[in-house]
């Protein structure tokens, strides 16, 4: 599926420490419009890193970057 190709670049990215540890993921839009994919693809990619965790869903806050899997 297309949302965990995105997750794969996401999940490469944090290992990259291209996104660090607790920095706030980009907004839901912001990350439909970056891959040119549906919100709910967006969503798809947020929730199944989120199930991975990759990151974290604060409430009223948005998406944050988790510690790494362990073994990850």
């Amino acid at each position: 599926m297309r949302y965990q190709g995105i997750a794969e670049q996401i999940i490469d990215d944090i290992q990259a420490d291209k996104l660090a540890h607790g920095s706030r993921m980009p907004s839901l839009r912001k990350l439909a419009q970056q891959f040119n994919v549906s919100m709910t693809t967006a969503i798809n990619t947020y929730h199944y890193l989120e199930e991975l965790g990759w990151i974290i869903a604060k409430p009223q806050s948005g998406f944050y970057v988790s510690r790494p899997p362990a073994g990850g």
